[in-house]
């Protein structure tokens, strides 16, 4: 495996560095042998085997979480609604700005 992650070139191969998506890498290069490409497609796997472990016997729940998820990451990259002049991704948000940030994408989506 780790001859494989140090062969990918760009992103991804760089994301071996941080302990926890090391841990992420192992677990989805564990299902198949395989890694993602792009590093997109590799977070997207992690969300995916995360949420499928976590809700794997209500399988209704794992789209709302995982737009709530997407929401909060858009939000901590770009700011809004919480800090519309943020410059740069934040690692943390507030319990105040994820109430902003949820309380505005349950107002943009209604069916939340």
């Amino acid at each position: 495996m780790l001859q494989h992650v140090r062969a990918l070139a760009g992103d991804v191969g760089v994301l071996a560095a941080n302990p926890l998506l090391l841990t992420a890498i192992c677990i989805i290069y564990g299902e198949g042998k395989q890694l993602p490409q792009d590093k997109h497609n590799l977070y997207d796997r992690i969300v995916n085997t995360a949420l499928h472990s976590r809700y794997a016997r209500d399988q209704k729940v794992i789209a709302p979480v995982r737009g709530r998820l997407a929401a909060v990451a858009l939000g901590m990259h770009t700011g809004q609604p919480h800090q519309p002049s943020r410059q740069s991704p934040v690692a943390e948000v507030t319990y105040e700005e994820l109430d902003q940030i949820l309380g505005a994408y349950i107002g943009a989506t209604p069916e939340t």
